[in-house]
């Protein structure tokens, strides 16, 4: 098959004076940058921590001169009122403005989270057309080559016309199946073609009076590859999922709703849960000591068992996916394998047949017209089939998050309860990752001895928790200061050290076990440990804190 076309060019509007050249590369950059749905989404999450924003502003007090003199006429002349009032002038007193502010911090991760799933899937969908693009040209192309060989055939069946040796009528049907293969075939693959590439165009926000041109790309070479099994993929894609992520953060939104109701008698909160608490804006918390607050909080409670369904609906589906996924790219490894072999037979027989002058007066023209079109039938199921395999390809990167993925991360924004004082934030959590790291020791002695996906989910779950505590506990300074300094003096450099972070020896063990699975059995997290953990040493060492002797300093290398 010819490999010279290197562009493959379809023009938008015939007056279209611009070009704009995309590459396969490109498409992430330019979907990030440039489409439209991009940037409504990220303003969508931007609305979100706004209002987080302005849920904070609500809630400061709005203590002036006239609002004390409020308070004061109250107290005289409707004592009753004052508590009221002073909800007015001091939001923070009462509860629910409080938790509504930690609600909103919640819905604005998940709309984060939600970003992430929009973003990735818009870069998908792109690769998607663009891939067509490409099976388009390359099925284009094996068209061609069949109306090079039948042109070839044709010219040879009017020389044997001429000289008697077979009847009038041959050259006439091979001439009626070039222009076939030219006014129906060709038609409809650059209309085909046409029609993606305006889709293309509309999802990376390419002006309609610009011509789009896509590079051709270079196809898999399928004797790398083997055939896999989707449990082995299980665990990356679940803890990589923003859509379960998301999910979580939505839970979390629950205990401080229960807490409202709870302490709905001091006062309710008029402050907004915003564009994305549209979940729990069905759910009104009614003031006072009435017989509502049991019903409200059935209402709560099932909105919770709501979401828990769902977090299993978008498991089973992710699991689903995979394995679709999986069977899709073992059955184009086996079919492309196949159609090579089958278009390399084909093509070299056809070439001895027309090459050989002797051999070619022997054969029956209809036989090589047959020949010549299964062919290119042939060539069209490889090349389809080739797209479809790299297709599969980049399903699996999304799934996984890896490849051009790989860095839409979480930002694991406030994984330190806010409503705590930072010191207390940071020892809570690393007493918490202190458990979570004993489960991984024993899932480690567990999985040496005989494999199980239980046993890996658990250390994956250390590996995650861990990098988000080293993440939120270095990033910002005030953090460090008062939050992870005075909690290494509460609690001891070294039981800081023992609750978070495991030794360089439970570390390689864990990453000898990844190493014998596949590629993305383990989750991300343990590959970008090593990154994080030095980083929160690093940190520490510069408090100045004498954490000589601690399981900690065996992770950075003066």
């Amino acid at each position: 098959m010819s490999k010279a076309i290197l562009f493959f060019a379809l023009l938008l509007f015939s007056c279209s004076g611009n070009t704009n050249e995309i590459s396969y590369d490109d498409l992430k950059e330019k979907v990030q940058a440039d489409s439209l749905y991009t940037q409504i989404n990220s303003l969508e999450v931007f609305q979100s921590q706004m209002n987080v924003e302005k849920a904070k502003a609500q809630n400061k007090t709005k203590l002036n001169v006239f609002s004390l003199f409020k308070v004061v006429f109250s107290f005289f002349t409707e004592p009753l009122s004052i508590v009221e009032s002073l909800g007015e002038i001091v939001p923070s007193l009462v509860p629910a403005n409080r938790y509504r502010i930690k609600e909103n911090e919640r819905i604005y991760f998940s709309e984060k989270e939600r970003y992430r799933v929009e973003l990735a899937n818009r870069i998908l969908k792109s690769k998607a057309i663009y891939l067509s693009l490409v099976a388009a040209q390359n099925v284009k192309a094996s068209t061609e080559e069949a109306v090079e060989r039948l042109e070839k055939l044709r010219r040879f069946a009017l020389a044997r016309e001429a000289t008697r040796h077979i009847p009038y009528g041959a050259s006439k049907r091979i001439e009626i199946l070039i222009s076939n293969l030219k006014n129906d075939e060709l038609t409809q693959l650059e209309l085909s073609a046409l029609a993606d590439t305006d889709s293309l165009a509309q999802v990376l926000n390419v002006p309609v009076t610009q011509e789009l041109m896509i590079a051709q790309i270079p196809l898999p070479d399928v004797s790398e590859y083997e055939p896999i099994v989707y449990q082995d993929f299980i665990a990356r894609v679940l803890s990589e999922s923003p859509e379960l992520q998301q999910n979580s953060y939505l839970a979390e939104v629950i205990p401080f709703m229960h807490k409202e109701v709870k302490y709905s008698f001091i006062g309710t909160s008029d402050i907004s849960r915003g564009r994305g608490g549209g979940p729990f804006e069905h759910i009104s918390i009614e003031g006072g000591m009435g017989v509502g607050r049991k019903p409200t909080n059935e209402i709560i409670r099932a909105q919770m068992e709501i979401l828990s369904a769902q977090r299993t609906l978008i498991s089973e589906e992710l699991t689903a996916r995979l394995k679709q996924a999986v069977t899709r790219f073992n059955s184009y490894l086996e079919r492309v394998r196949e159609y090579q072999t089958s278009v390399a037979d084909s093509v070299r027989l056809h070439d001895i047949s027309m090459n050989n002058p002797q051999l070619l007066r022997k054969t029956d023209f209809e036989f090589l017209i047959d020949e010549i079109m299964r062919i290119r039938e042939q060539e069209t199921l490889l090349n389809v089939s080739l797209v479809d395999f790299l297709m599969t390809q980049e399903t699996l990167n999304r799934l996984m998050f890896t490849a051009d993925f790989d860095d839409i991360d979480s930002e694991y924004p406030n994984f330190l309860p806010s409503e705590e004082k930072p010191r207390d934030a940071v020892m809570s959590v690393a007493y918490r990752i202190g458990g979570a790291q004993n489960l991984m020791s024993e899932s480690l002695n567990q999985l040496e001895n005989q494999f199980s996906w239980e046993a890996l989910n658990n250390a994956n779950y250390y590996f995650e928790q861990a990098n988000r505590f080293f993440i939120a506990s270095t990033s910002d300074e005030k953090i460090i200061k008062k939050g992870l300094k005075k909690a290494a003096k509460k609690m001891g450099p070294e039981n800081l050290c023992g609750a978070t972070v495991i030794p360089r020896a439970e570390f390689e063990r864990m990453n000898s076990i990844c190493n014998t699975l596949s590629e993305f059995a383990c989750a991300n997290d343990i590959s970008q440990y090593v990154q994080h953990v030095e980083g929160f040493v690093t940190t520490l060492l510069t408090l100045e804190l004498n954490i000589d002797n601690t399981s900690c300093e065996g992770w950075v290398q003066f």
